[in-house]
C-alpha cells in the first residue's frame, strides 16, 4: 500500500498542483493508495505515525519539502516496515539533489513505483532541552539557523518561488544577516573523545547530505549512507571573506579557507554559555545552550 502524505502548501500552492497530476497517474494506473493533507505545521509527523499503526509492510511518500520530509521521518517509529519515497514541490529540495532523486514529478513518481533500488540511509538525531528530533540533511547552528530563521519568514520566499528561484530567497537574506549576526563561542565535544573550543564561530553545520539551503555544497564529500556526518564549521572570518564563502559554497569550494574547518564524526556534543539558534533541515527550533548529535546508522529505507 502507498500512503502520499501531502503538503499543499508547499512552494506556494505547488505542492496541491503536484498532487493533483500524481493523483491523476495513480488512477490511470489503479494504483491501491491513500492521501493525507497537512493543514498545520507539523501535522505530518501525526499522519506518519498514525499510518505507521497500519499492519504489515508499506511504502510513505512525502509530496512537499525539505521541511515536509524531515516532518516525516520524524513521526515513522518502525523503520523495518517502512519504504520512503520523495516528490519534491519545495524551495530548495536539498533531499533530492543530495540523493540524485529525480526532481520531475512524472520520473519521481515512476521511480517510486518501478524502482527496486532500496537504500538504507543514516539519519541524525539531534537531542536538546527542547526535546529529540530527527534530520535527513542537516544540523545547523549560528547563522545558517539565524538565515533560515529570516528567510521562511520573508515575503521574498513567496516570489522567488513563483519562478523556481527558492534559492535566491537564502542568498540574499544571507547577504543582509552577514552584517548583523554576531559571532559565537561555543565548544565542541568530538565522538566522546576531542573537545574543540570555536572563539568567533559564524555557523557549525553538521552535514548528512552534501547540501543545505538550496544548495549550499557545505560538504561536498558528504555521503547519507555512510553512517558518518561531515561537519563544517567557520570561525573567526571577516566579513568580505564571509561573502564570498557563499558563492564558493554553491559549488563546494570554500573549504580550503583557512577559517573554515572540516572533519567527520559520528557523535558532536556542543555547548556555550550563551543561547544558539539552531535548525534542523531548515525547520527552526528555539535556541539553546547545549545539544547533542548522534548518528542512527542505516535507519531509512529510500527508494532511489
Amino acid at each position: 500500500m502507498y500512503f502520499f502524505i501531502v503538503n499543499p502548501s508547499s512552494r506556494s500552492n505547488h505542492g496541491r498542483v503536484v498532487w493533483k497530476s500524481v493523483e491523476k497517474e495513480l488512477k490511470r494506473l489503479r494504483i491501491n493508495y491513500k492521501v493525507f493533507f497537512t493543514n498545520y505545521p507539523y501535522h505530518a509527523i501525526k499522519i506518519a505515525s498514525k499510518v505507521c499503526e497500519e499492519p504489515g509492510n508499506k511504502t510513505i511518500v512525502a509530496v512537499g519539502g525539505d521541511g515536509t520530509v524531515n516532518e516525516v521521518i520524524n513521526g515513522i517509529n518502525n523503520f523495518e516496515k517502512v519504504r520512503f519515497g520523495y516528490i519534491p514541490t519545495g524551495s530548495a529540495n536539498d533531499f533530492a539533489r543530495g540523493l540524485n532523486l529525480p526532481v520531475k514529478t512524472k520520473k519521481a513518481l515512476e521511480n517510486i513505483l518501478y524502482s527496486k533500488n532500496i537504500k538504507d540511509m543514516s539519519i541524525g538525531r539531534m537531542r536538546c532541552s527542547n526535546g529529540t528530533y530527527k534530520f535527513a540533511n542537516s544540523c545547523g547552528i549560528g547563522l545558517d539557523a539565524y538565515i533560515c530563521a529570516k528567510a521562511n519568514s520573508s515575503p521574498l520566499k513567496a516570489f522567488f518561488n513563483k519562478f523556481h528561484l527558492g534559492f535566491l530567497t537564502y542568498a540574499i537574506v544571507c547577504i543582509q544577516q552577514i552584517f548583523t549576526f554576531k559571532p559565537l563561542k561555543l565548544t565542541a565535544t568530538i565522538d566522546d573523545e576531542k573537545s574543540i573550543t570555536v572563539d568567533k564561530c559564524f555557523f557549525c553545520a553538521i552535514m548528512n547530505n552534501i547540501c543545505e539551503g538550496g544548495g549550499l555544497r557545505l560538504a561536498p564529500t558528504a555521503d547519507p549512507f555512510d553512517d558518518m556526518f561531515d561537519v563544517c564549521i567557520v570561525d573567526g572570518i571577516n566579513i568580505p571573506k564571509l561573502i564570498c564563502v557563499l558563492p564558493l559554497a554553491f559549488s563546494g569550494r570554500h573549504t580550503f579557507l583557512k577559517e573554515v574547518t572540516t572533519f567527520r564524526c559520528k557523535k558532536l556534543q556542543i555547548s556555550s554559555d550563551v543561547e544558539l539558534p539552531i535548525h534542523r533541515d531548515g525547520e527552526i527550533d528555539k535556541p539553546v545552550k547545549e545539544l547533542t548529535i548522534s548518528m542512527e546508522p542505516r535507519s531509512l529505507k529510500v527508494i532511489c
